[in-house]
Formats: C-alpha cells, sequence, structure tokens
C-alpha cells in the first residue's frame, strides 16, 4: 500500500514537471493538490500503521525527491520571471503617467500663464 502511493506521488511529481514546462499553471495547481492528497493518505497510514514507518522505499524515495528537486528550480526560475515582468509593468506604469501629465491637471480645465511686460 505504502509503495504503491508513492509511486503514485512520482507519477504526479512527473505530470508536474510536464506542466512546469508548458507553463501551464492551472494544471500544476491541480497537481499539486492532489500530490498534497496522496501525502495526506501516507499520513494516515502511519498514523494506523506505525510500523510502516520503519520500511523504507529508498529507491522510490530517491527519484522522487530528484524529480521534486527539478520541479523547485524551475518553478523558482518561472516565478523569478513572472516577478521580474511585474516590476517591469510597475515602473511602466510609474513612468508613463510622469511623462502623460507632468502638472497633474485635468484636460478639462485651461492653463493660464501671467504674462508680465517690463
Amino acid at each position: 500500500m505504502k509503495r504503491d502511493l508513492i509511486k503514485q506521488l512520482i507519477e504526479l511529481t512527473k505530470q508536474q514537471s510536464i506542466a512546469l514546462q508548458e507553463e501551464d499553471v492551472d494544471t500544476f495547481i491541480e497537481l499539486l493538490n492532489e500530490r498534497q492528497l496522496v501525502l495526506d493518505k501516507i499520513d494516515n497510514l502511519y498514523k494506523e500503521n506505525p510500523e510502516l514507518r520503519e520500511q523504507h522505499e529508498t529507491d522510490l524515495v530517491k527519484e522522487l525527491m530528484a524529480i521534486d528537486e527539478g520541479n523547485k528550480i524551475e518553478f523558482e526560475r518561472q516565478y523569478n520571471v513572472v516577478k521580474e515582468k511585474l516590476r517591469e509593468i510597475r515602473m511602466m506604469k510609474r513612468n508613463e503617467g510622469s511623462y502623460s501629465d507632468p502638472y497633474n491637471i485635468s484636460r478639462e480645465e485651461g492653463v493660464l500663464f501671467d504674462k508680465r511686460n517690463r
């Protein structure tokens, strides 16, 4: 049972890799939720059968950890790209606002200039 759940985790993690490569955020989040459900099942299994904690599935766990580490790296990369794009958009908005109406005057109002004759 435990081995099957770990295999299920590996499969979900591989699907997450594909979703990250395709930049499919919705699928990635759905898979993340499904993965959490499997982790909860494993946790419940440990609560019901504490002796299962002693059974180590090292081959599967190593595979899972390797895939998961790759996913974390790719997720961080994509996160940083999005964060940089948002920063650029904020800068563009701020710069655009300062050039479009430098005196902060409503377009409906007129501007009067006093001219002094000396």
